[in-house]
């Protein structure tokens, strides 16, 4: 098995189930983008703060993450909110996503840059993704990181570059741990041809 899966199986056995986990505060500020009915995919959902958190706006959610005791402990709070949270258990080094499937994809906390533009091809025309993770500004709190789970400055835009920017915090002067990016999928111009009515001059 992944060594990495081992790792967080072990973590997340090793939480106290009533540990309170928030959603990330980057997608409780821009929560108008979770509007009811949106399908949202959370790409390693963990526990399942964010892909909770989107189900109580309204969304269908997809979450998947490697850990099955991480999705563990998402299913039961799922469960005891009494919201219907799809958790899908697959290695995320494997899998990709359905394209053209979801209104919103999330990622907080997790880089993998060769899942990158199947992140992109899974969302829908006028669809949004919302990326955040790591930098190298955490190599100063914590020095034994591997750097190449840490980005580099400005990396994100580059590599999707097939959507259109709404926000970022990524580039040089960033000095936050955290570097993130939001972007939106262009919607294809409507072609359908218009008749126009002639009335001839009298």
């Amino acid at each position: 098995m992944n060594p990495d899966i081992v790792r967080w199986n072990a973590k997340y056995r090793a939480v106290s189930y009533t540990a309170v986990a928030q959603p990330d505060e980057l997608l409780v500020a821009h929560q108008a983008l979770l509007f009811r009915n949106a399908r949202v995919l959370d790409v390693a959902c963990g526990a399942g703060a964010n892909a909770i958190f989107a189900a109580q706006c309204g969304c269908r959610v997809v979450g998947v993450d490697a850990s099955l005791e991480g999705l563990r402990i998402a299913a039961r709070r799922a469960r005891e909110a009494d919201l219907a949270v799809f958790l899908l258990n697959a290695d995320l080094e494997s899998w990709r996503p359905p394209p053209e499937r979801f209104d919103l994809v999330m990622v907080f906390r997790y880089l993998n840059r060769a899942l990158m533009p199947s992140l992109q091809s899974a969302i829908r025309p006028g669809g949004v993704l919302i990326y955040k993770t790591f930098n190298r500004n955490f190599l100063q709190q914590k020095a034994d990181m591997n750097p190449d789970y840490l980005l580099q400055p400005g990396e994100l835009a580059p590599c999707f570059a097939t959507l259109d920017e709404i926000a970022t915090n990524d580039g040089a002067a960033n000095q936050d741990v955290f570097s993130w990016w939001i972007g939106r999928k262009p919607a294809p111009l409507d072609r359908t041809p218009t008749l126009l009515r002639f009335t001839p001059p009298k």
